[in-house]
């Protein structure tokens, strides 16, 4: 069976990772990919969106093609 785990570090040097919590693999044989990390990548949803570019549509246009869309279903 095949587990991953992502684990949070600092790479002290060349052959020694310090992990930020345990990991409970003793006596297991690992795999360790490292992929270097820079301050904010990690950002919230917030953050994401903020950095979207606006969009040029007016919340009336979306209302509308929402009532167009939901007129089209016919009744149930």
């Amino acid at each position: 069976m095949t587990t991953a785990m992502l684990v949070k570090g600092h790479l002290i040097s060349p052959t020694h990772v310090e992990l930020e919590e345990p990991v409970n693999c003793a006596g297991m044989e690992v795999e360790v990919l490292v992929r270097a990390r820079t301050e904010g990548t990690e950002g919230s949803w917030e953050a994401y969106l903020a950095g979207l570019p606006t969009g040029t549509r007016t919340a009336g246009n979306i209302r509308s093609q929402i009532e167009q869309e939901r007129d089209s279903w016919g009744t149930r």
